[in-house]
This record gives structure tokens, C-alpha cells and sequence, in this order.
């Protein structure tokens, strides 16, 4: 119980540090709030650009996203 506790804490302040000296890349949905997986496909994401080139040249990309 004590140690999930601290965990919470210690993520806590480690994300806000992170956030507050802009340490975590504006692109990366991991580790910021309200983004997900789902974040990384947006129309106003590269990675969006980077599939619909490689469709574009007659390649078959594939794109596999986890969220844990």
C-alpha cells in the first residue's frame, strides 16, 4: 500500500518536472497527460505524413501502437 503510494508520488513529480523544463517532445504521446496511442496518428502528426508517403512511393507500411 505505502509503495504504490510513493510510486504515485515519485511519477507525479518526476512528469511535472519533465513538463515544466520541456524535457518531453511536444510529439511523444507518452508520459503526457491526456495523450494516447491515438495521439500519434493525427491528421496533424508527421507520423500520419510518414504512412501516407510510403502509400504514395507503392510501398506497405505497417504501423503497430501499444498502450499499456
Amino acid at each position: 500500500m505505502i509503495s504504490k503510494l510513493l510510486e504515485r508520488i515519485v511519477a507525479k513529480q518526476l512528469t511535472d518536472h519533465l513538463q515544466s523544463a520541456d524535457l518531453i517532445p511536444r510529439l511523444q504521446p507518452g508520459l503526457r497527460l491526456r495523450h494516447s496511442t491515438e495521439t500519434a496518428v493525427l491528421p496533424v502528426s508527421p507520423v500520419l505524413s510518414d504512412l501516407l508517403s510510403a502509400v504514395d512511393g507503392g510501398d506497405v507500411p505497417v504501423l503497430v501502437l501499444l498502450d499499456l
